[in-house]
């Protein structure tokens, strides 16, 4: 406020000295005070707060992080792959083994996928076929993601062993790309591996 006070004040005296000059002089002067008087207003202003965001833009930054998304992407990933290898025949029996039990894997999480969202749309009262699109659903949900962690860390563990396959490597020199991205994208998520070397050993 003394500061107000001081710029009226020099307006004041400013205005008694030039008195007598033309009129769009004062005027001028007037105009440049008034928007110095401006700006030492709006430079106090306090900066805005977390209160001031709106409020959906607060709920996406507030929003955590689902661990549960990424690991569904890649079990359709997966599921796709899968559905390229097409006739194991020609494979050697360990090799056919190890597919076999990415196949396994993936009825497991599909099992776990359609279960848990059967009992959640029954929940809403929504009785149509589930869609990829209700996976979100399963987003947030703790107890799901604890069930189908475990069937990640053994896909990872089959994953890894047949990459250290010629068999499957010399069979499916592209597709196996895919499924080395798969298994490196499972790796950036936090889940905990809880398997001994001596259940990895029996597979």
């Amino acid at each position: 406020m003394f500061k107000i006070f001081r710029y009226v004040f020099i307006a004041y005296q400013t205005y008694k000295a030039i008195s007598n000059q033309k009129t769009f002089q004062i005027n001028s002067l007037f105009i440049f005070l008034s928007y110095s008087l401006m700006g030492m207003c709006n430079s106090q202003k306090a900066k805005p707060d977390n209160n001031d965001i709106p409020i959906n833009q607060k709920q996406k930054l507030e929003e955590p992080q689902s661990n549960t998304k990424p690991l569904l992407e890649q079990y359709h990933k997966l599921n796709a792959l899968l559905d390229l290898l097409g006739n194991l025949d020609l494979l050697e029996k360990q090799t056919q083994d190890h597919i076999n039990l990415l196949y396994m894997i993936r009825t497991n999480i599909k099992i776990l996928i359609q279960y848990n969202l059967k009992k959640i749309m029954k929940e809403k009262n929504i009785t149509r076929i589930s869609t990829i699109e209700d996976e979100e659903w399963l987003y947030t949900d703790s107890l799901f993601l604890s069930r189908i962690i475990p069937q990640y860390q053994q896909l990872n563990i089959v994953l890894e062993t047949l990459f250290q396959n010629d068999d499957f490597q010399n069979a499916f020199p592209i597709l196996i790309h895919g499924f080395y991205q798969i298994n490196e994208s499972i790796k950036k998520v936090p889940i905990q591996y809880t398997f001994t070397k001596t259940r990895n050993s029996t597979l």
